[in-house]
Order: C-alpha cells, then structure tokens, then sequence
C-alpha cells in the first residue's frame, strides 16, 4: 500500500494523506513542464556548439591573401 495511514487512518491522519496528495499533485504539474525544459535546453546547446564548430571550420579553411608577388 503506498500510504499505511490510508487502510485505518486515526483522527489526524486525514490532514496528513490530504497534504501528501497534494504534494503529488503539484509535482504532478511540474514534472511535464520541467523535464520537456532540460530537453529544450540540451537541444539549444548542442545547435549552438555545432553552429560555432562549422564557423570556426570555414574560417580556418579560408586561404590566406598572399602579399607581394
């Protein structure tokens, strides 16, 4: 059973299983917002490496202006 107090609760016991629901609930709410976050974030960290990785790549491939001839 996932609460014990939940088969014979005592006369306190009500307000106890009433805050433990609604700490399930509110982590209910933030769990779809939070976890899709760290994806996004991931997402947008790895373009922005991979995007500054090519600039540096076709910059060192530029050729050099030679001067004099």
């Amino acid at each position: 059973m996932l609460y014990q107090g939940a088969a014979d609760p005592p006369h306190h016991a009500g307000k106890l299983l009433e805050f433990a629901l609604a700490d399930q609930q509110l982590a209910g709410l933030i769990m779809p917002i939070a976890c899709p976050m760290t994806y996004v974030l991931a997402g947008i960290v790895i373009t922005g490496r991979r995007v500054f990785d090519m600039e540096g790549a076709s910059n060192a491939a530029k050729p050099l202006l030679k001067t004099g001839a």
